[in-house]
């Protein structure tokens, strides 16, 4: 093929392939959330322990008007690569040097913001239920963050773990009171009961980072907020249920973290505990896709309880912004014994 007709077409790598299959489930969703973790029990005693290249033909044109030899260059020849002369066929724009002004439409397309925030394979009503939930992730980050303010200011709540199990003892009761309308407002009031004391257990985490540098309490804050915003965006805009098969995969990095903890009691390896920090931050990021498609599909099969489907996004949530503030501190404090 000649050079003239290569420097007429765009080249993809997808032409002979065609678009890339979407994965896809064929299986419904189990009860119980496909073998998943369908509790949040699990995430809250750890946190209180703790493209195909080679492949190329010609597609299109790029709109411009070559010089009047490219169809003497052989690009209608079978024996040049057997493309036909409509694929490089070009408009006439005699005495223009430049793009026509029908080729620059591409530039001046008019794009739709709003179509960014257009979920079509979600229904209406699961639409406004996943509003519920986030509003009431909303009301549990102002709560949690309420919390840890007031203990570290006043240590009203000295001793940690008397404010792990009250989140604990919070979490069994909001999971005993059945969803309804009449205890709707009851629920609410323990879900902002547990947001305060988990954000009041975060106390002594807390404590440690400023003496080490305040600055990464809200470098942990925002990054936490970057990576669960993207994550959870993620899960939204994806086909449906096709990330519900790391379930299995994430419970069971939930227990080997868990078994690196209590290994590590015992040898006191500081390789062991980074280590068990970067697969616990790997661990929640996939929590976030899990639990978003998860609430979805339970959503959509009826189950409307947005109190107790906030409570996982939430810890979620909490448990990233945890593994970063100690990763963060740990690195701070490893440059000033450095210097």
């Amino acid at each position: 093929m000649t050079d003239g007709c290569r420097r007429g077409m765009v080249w993809s790598p997808w032409t002979v392939l065609g678009t890339p299959p979407a994965l896809s489930l064929s299986t419904a969703v189990p009860a119980g959330g496909g073998g998943g973790d369908d509790s949040p029990f699990p995430r809250t005693v750890l946190f209180l322990l703790s493209s195909l290249p080679g492949h190329f033909l010609p597609v299109g044109r790029m709109g411009w008007a070559p010089p009047a030899s490219w169809d003497r260059a052989g690009c209608s020849d079978p024996q040049a690569g057997g493309i036909s002369r409509q694929l490089v066929q070009f408009p006439e724009v005699k005495g223009a040097s430049h793009p026509p002004a029908s080729a620059m439409d591409v530039f001046n397309r008019n794009i739709d913001f709003n179509a960014l925030f257009k979920f079509s394979h979600i229904s209406a009503s699961t639409q406004q239920h996943l509003k519920r939930v986030y509003a009431s992730f909303a009301l549990c980050m102002f709560v949690a963050a309420t919390g840890a303010y007031i203990n570290v200011v006043t240590h009203l709540l000295r001793f940690s773990l008397l404010s792990g199990l009250g989140s604990l003892a919070l979490l069994i009761w909001l999971m005993a009171t059945p969803h309804s309308r009449e205890t709707e407002q009851k629920r609410l009031g323990i879900l902002a009961g547990f947001a305060f004391l988990t954000g009041a257990n975060l106390c002594p985490l807390l404590e440690m980072c400023i003496v080490i540098n305040p600055s990464i309490i809200p470098t942990a804050f925002l990054g936490t907020a970057v990576i669960f915003s993207c994550f959870s965006l993620s899960a939204l805009y994806a086909r449906r249920r096709s990330f519900l098969y790391l379930g299995g995969f994430l419970l069971s990095g939930l227990f080997l973290m868990l078994l690196f903890s209590l290994i590590n009691v015992f040898v006191g390896s500081t390789w062991l505990f980074t280590a068990n920090l970067y697969l616990g931050l790997m661990v929640m990021c996939g929590f976030v896709l899990f639990d978003t498609q998860l609430i979805i599909e339970k959503a959509e099969s009826g189950d409307k309880d947005y109190i107790w489907h906030c409570v996982d996004l939430f810890l979620d949530f909490i448990n990233i912004f945890r593994e970063l503030m100690m990763l963060l501190g740990m690195n701070e404090n490893k440059k000033k014994k450095e210097k």
